[in-house]
């Protein structure tokens, strides 16, 4: 297929033939949020045109969903009807795409789509306009294969093992999900959640004999009264069951918290991972958090990371920025650094929330971790 001619006009010109989102995208190079765009779940047939000149450049066939809020396509419907580029912005190094026609700037391609290609197409929908008046041009080669299998015993040997490959070959891939590693605290791992527990009850019998035997001592050396001693001792007791009761609501608490937390971790596991600051961990400021997150879970190479107190109240708030490329299904390291004076409350959480610039809450998304201070 033979490129499209060259069309040349001035930002003026642009500015009074594309609506506002157009212009910033196709002439601008920016990028449209994801989950925003008209065209990201869009499952009409047709030919996806440039917006500003009408350039061919994608098939409806060509189109999947990569679960990154934006439009993917495994190839264009020819190599001359896009043009790309190196693009070096957010620290990075990205493949950009454009129109060949106009230039106007398109998305960016990566290298990790579907078989048979291996290319996502990863384009602004303000970029496109649907075409659905045009002919699809079937697959010859389908057609005929399943032609001859509604013939019974008279189709071609091997016709129907080449079929299942061609269907196969064309169906995208997605990454294999990665099971939850649990959280690497020994104390949690073990269960071992009672240690604290004990030594407080040896410290409150410790508490009971000092307080019965002194207040004994004490009160009978003085005023001689048993009576006054023996009901000074059941107030005691009373006290220490008391404390016993309110450290075994702790436990039981303490452990339902863990119970959150690993579900809450496992559920997680294949969206995002915190290697630092482990479930439980004292932390002090400055404090960094390590990661590894989906593509999606950030927007333009970040994510918001808030930390509360055990009041909720919201004590710090950092960005997360991405360490490599963010524009893909896999998982991306990531680091955050939170400043923060200590707070009145002795626990506290940590929330690595999902970018979500569509404001959807079906898009909304969440990790979050129990820290002590």
């Amino acid at each position: 297929m033979k490129g499209a001619p060259r069309v040349i006009k001035t930002d003026e010109e642009w500015k009074k033939e594309l609506a506002l989102d157009q212009f910033q995208v196709l002439r601008q190079k920016g990028t449209e949020r994801a989950f925003t765009g008209t065209y990201w779940n869009c499952k009409d047939k047709g030919m996806y045109r440039c917006a500003a000149c009408g350039n061919e450049l994608f098939s409806s066939d060509a189109k999947y969903d990569s679960g990154t809020g934006w439009p993917s396509f495994c190839e264009p419907v020819s190599d001359s009807h896009v043009e790309t580029e190196p693009d070096d912005s957010l620290n990075t190094r990205r493949t950009e795409v454009h129109c060949s026609s106009c230039g106007g700037h398109l998305g960016h391609v990566f290298e990790d789509g579907p078989k048979p290609t291996g290319k996502r197409y990863c384009i602004n929908s303000a970029s496109l306009k649907l075409d659905q008046d045009v002919p699809l041009k079937p697959d010859v080669r389908l057609f005929e294969l399943v032609e001859t299998e509604s013939l019974g015993d008279e189709r071609p040997e091997g016709s129907s093992e080449l079929l299942e490959s061609e269907t196969r070959s064309r169906r995208p891939e997605r990454p294999e999900g990665t099971q939850f590693r649990g959280i690497k605290n020994p104390a949690i791992q073990g269960g071992d959640l009672t240690g604290f527990a004990l030594i407080e009850i040896i410290m409150v019998v410790a508490f009971i004999a000092v307080a019965i035997f002194g207040g004994f001592y004490f009160n009978a050396s003085r005023t001689g009264n048993q009576q006054t001693v023996f009901e000074q001792g059941l107030d005691v007791k009373k006290q220490a069951k008391d404390i016993k009761e309110q450290v075994e609501m702790r436990n039981a608490e303490q452990e339902r918290l863990m119970e959150t937390v690993l579900r809450s971790g496992a559920e997680k596991a294949n969206l995002i991972r915190v290697f630092t600051p482990q479930a439980g961990a004292k932390i002090e400021s400055p404090l960094l958090v390590q990661g590894e997150a989906r593509g999606y879970w950030f927007f333009e190479a970040s994510f918001p990371v808030r930390l509360f107190d055990g009041n909720v109240k919201e004590i710090s708030v950092a960005v997360a920025q991405a360490d490599g490329e963010w524009m893909t299904e896999e998982f991306v390291p990531f680091r955050a650094t939170l400043q923060f004076a200590p707070p009145e409350t002795k626990e506290g959480t940590l929330v690595l929330e999902r970018d979500n610039p569509s404001g959807l809450p079906e898009h909304a998304d969440a990790f979050r971790i129990p820290v002590l201070f």
